[in-house]
């Protein structure tokens, strides 16, 4: 038992003996020295969910592994199918029967007594997962418990995905046990854009804040895809500033800074002087008219004449 559950079981007696100490049935709860454990973080089991293709590999895999805790591969593969579609819990799962399955309405019921909740569940099934279930619950009488799964859910789940070549525990300390097929649900119900409403209801959470905190997991590529959906923010009139700016072409650009460049050789071709002395050399550029005067005869005494 988890430090968890123990102290779910713990509040649970206290409020009991409570009720009967007030009901005057006991003269004092004998529970009410009873205290909690505190919960660290270390001590909280941290599940993950699997990305559609490694859950896929996982199913393919144990289809034609060989029999494990008396359940064959096919069995297996189709109790790991039936967790991560409806979001059922292993103990459920073990106690459904061929009553429980409805294939032409595509459902099936849980029965009170083996609910989390002690409320009776009937859920819908996929209805390619109805076709196949046929043949799993075809000439077994109404009361043949089909998947009957063992205590240790983790332990056979561990086998299958070491034949997967999925670890059961990833670089974060996040694992994937049986009760992460639940997860699984909740994180499929939302990469398929379910509403929370919807996926709370699949899932049976009185509380939306447990499906969505605890039972959603981000898949890869989900957060890339979710940019990549958003809406496009350039202005409309974003081409015409581009153009203005003579950034919305290179080629463009180019033609500008060219015709520039050609401008600027022949205003400085315009102010030079030939040197009528010497073809060889380059012209000399006379000085521009400024604030001074200009002088006259300069360009004979540089020459030396």
């Amino acid at each position: 038992m988890s430090k968890r559950t123990y102290n779910f079981y713990v509040q649970a007696m206290k409020q009991f003996g409570h009720w009967a100490e007030n009901d005057r049935r006991v003269t004092t709860s004998p529970v009410k020295m009873l205290s909690k454990i505190t919960v660290e973080d270390h001590d909280t089991k941290h599940r993950r969910a699997l990305d559609v293709e490694d859950l896929i590999k996982l199913l393919e895999r144990t289809i034609i592994e060989p029999s494990r805790f008396g359940l064959s591969g096919p069995r297996r593969a189709m109790a790991y199918r039936l967790a991560a579609e409806t979001g059922l819990r292993a103990n459920e799962i073990r106690n459904l029967t061929v009553a429980s399955f409805d294939l032409d309405k595509c459902t099936v019921a849980v029965l009170s007594a083996y609910t989390k909740n002690r409320k009776a569940a009937l859920l819908p099934l996929k209805s390619d997962t109805a076709v196949e279930l046929i043949g799993f619950l075809a000439g077994k009488l109404p009361n043949v418990r089909p998947f009957p799964l063992p205590d240790k859910t983790a332990d056979m789940l561990k086998k299958d995905l070491k034949a997967a070549g999925i670890p059961y525990e990833d670089d974060s300390g996040h694992v994937f046990d049986f009760h992460s097929l639940r997860h699984q649900t909740g994180s499929l119900l939302a990469a398929a854009g379910v509403t929370p409403k919807v996926a709370q209801d699949l899932m049976r959470h009185s509380d939306i804040r447990m499906t969505m905190d605890i039972y959603t997991h981000t898949l890869t590529g989900q957060q890339s895809a979710a940019v990549e959906s958003l809406p496009n923010l350039r202005p409309a009139n974003d081409s015409i500033r581009q153009k203005k700016t003579g950034t919305d072409d290179a080629g463009a650009l180019a033609s500008c800074l060219a015709i520039s460049n050609e401008k600027q050789r022949s205003d400085t071709k315009s102010n030079e002087e030939p040197n009528p002395f010497n073809d060889s050399e380059p012209p000399i550029s006379l000085r521009p008219a400024g604030f001074e005067p200009a002088t006259f005869g300069s360009v004979d005494r540089c020459l030396g004449l």
